[in-house]
Order: C-alpha cells, then sequence, then structure tokens
C-alpha cells in the first residue's frame, strides 16, 4: 500500500466575492522529506525565513518567484499535487449556518474531492498534516474523526485508508511544501478579491507579479485554465494525477 502526506492550509473565510480558502498539496511519503530539504535550500540560501503570502513585499517578491519556479517543477512532474478550493459568496447560502461546521465540511470536501482520492487506481494510505487549526481541543477532536470515519474509502478492489494517529498539526515553518501552498492559495485569493486599487500600491504590484507568474505555470499545465473554475476533468483518474487543479464548490457539488 503506497503512502502519501497531503498537507493542508486554510485562508479567508470570508472575502469580498469569494471565500473559503483551502490549499494543499499531496505528496508520496518516500518523496516528502527530499522535496522539502531542496524548497528550504533556496529559501535558507536567501534568508526568507518563513514564506508565507503575508510576508510577501516589493523586497523579496522575486525570491518567491524564484522558490515558486522550483516548486512548480515538483508539480509539473506531479511529483507535488497542487489544489485549491475556494467558494463564490452566491454559493454560500447552502452551507450550514454555524460558523465551525462549514469550516469543517468545507476542509472535508477539499481532501476528498479536490484530490480526486476517489479515483486513485491502487490502494494508497494517507497522512495529513494541518497547520495548527484554529479551532477549540474538542472541535478539532470532532473534526479529525469526522475525518477518519469519513475519509475511509473503497472503490472495486481499491483502498483509501486513514486513522487518527496520521492527522497531524505542525508548525508550518518546518514544512516548506506547505508555506509554498501558503502563497499560492493566498495569490489566488488575492487574485479573486483585491481590487484595482489594491494591487496599484507597492506590496499590491509585488503580490500581482507573483501571482501572473503562478498563473503562468498553471498555464503551461492547463491552456485554457479559468480562475473561477474547477479545473476539469477534476471526477476521473486524470484529476488524480495532474499536478495542479482547482476545485470550486457550488451548489451543484455540495
Amino acid at each position: 500500500m503506497k503512502r502519501y502526506i497531503i498537507v493542508c492550509d486554510e485562508s479567508t473565510r470570508k472575502g469580498k466575492k469569494y471565500s473559503y480558502f483551502y490549499g494543499g498539496a499531496i505528496v508520496e511519503e518516500a518523496k516528502y522529506q527530499k522535496i522539502n530539504e531542496i524548497l528550504a535550500l533556496y529559501g535558507n540560501l536567501k534568508q526568507l525565513g518563513e514564506v508565507k503570502r503575508t510576508k510577501l513585499t516589493a523586497a523579496n517578491y522575486r525570491y518567491y518567484i524564484e522558490l515558486l519556479d522550483i516548486f512548480f517543477n515538483f508539480i509539473h512532474n506531479a511529483d507535488v499535487k497542487a489544489r485549491v478550493m475556494f467558494c463564490a459568496n452566491k454559493d454560500l447560502d447552502v452551507l450550514p449556518k454555524a460558523e465551525n461546521e462549514t469550516y469543517s465540511k468545507f476542509y472535508y470536501l477539499f481532501i476528498r474531492y479536490a484530490f480526486s482520492i476517489y479515483y486513485v487506481q491502487e490502494d494508497i494510505s494517507l497522512r495529513l498534516i494541518f497547520d495548527e487549526l484554529p479551532e477549540t481541543k474538542d472541535a478539532c477532536l470532532k473534526f479529525k474523526n469526522y475525518l477518519v470515519k469519513n475519509l475511509n474509502l473503497a472503490k472495486g478492489t481499491n483502498l483509501v485508508s486513514l486513522i487518527a494517529k496520521d492527522i497531524e498539526e505542525v508548525d508550518s515553518k518546518k514544512h516548506m511544501i506547505l508555506q509554498c501552498m501558503d502563497v499560492i492559495m493566498g495569490l489566488v485569493d488575492f487574485a479573486l478579491n483585491s481590487s484595482a486599487e489594491d494591487r496599484k500600491s507597492i506590496r499590491g504590484k509585488a503580490k500581482w507579479e507573483v501571482w501572473k507568474f503562478i498563473l503562468k505555470k498553471i498555464q503551461t499545465i492547463h491552456p485554457n485554465f479559468c480562475i473561477h473554475a474547477t479545473t476539469y476533468p477534476l471526477y476521473s483518474q486524470r484529476g488524480w494525477e495532474d499536478g495542479y487543479k482547482h476545485f470550486v464548490y457550488t451548489k451543484q457539488n455540495k
């Protein structure tokens, strides 16, 4: 049974036009440490510290582009499979009223559907790595139990296995793959929710330059990529295999 790590993070819950941003990547456990070390080597060389969308500035944005260039090499080869999920505000009325219920439901939908794990063609086991969850201890335990119950899947002879001890909360400073996904997810959020005025500021211009680079890289994988829409084919073996995808939650796929 092949073992995979999924790193997960979340961002804006209530944006101007789009909300509930989730970002993550799935990597074979056997490759995870090496990829992390290669990314960290560049980050240390340029003294970037923790890489985050909120720390991207006019002074360092070129280094962010260079780091993401390395990261997208792994994505292009599907050694890292990157996924971003969000929801248009017009579709929020179909979600649970309680904030914590919405948050948990979205995280589950993100892991199950954005990574197309139902379409894997082999038996796999999962290890989930979250940046520290912004919930109470009881809420986190309930959430993790829900994931164990609902992410153990079977399709034909293929199994997806997850047990409680393989769900971890970590310090993202030690996980460069997670940090790179924070930047990509954050800049998708910026591209969708920022105003023209936001993009004119010194920092806004820097973010926009990095987003344009990310977009160009995505388009090498998906020439007809649309930032506002699910990147098809998602519900298929291609959804599992492709290096980059968006999963946009709508009323139709709730």
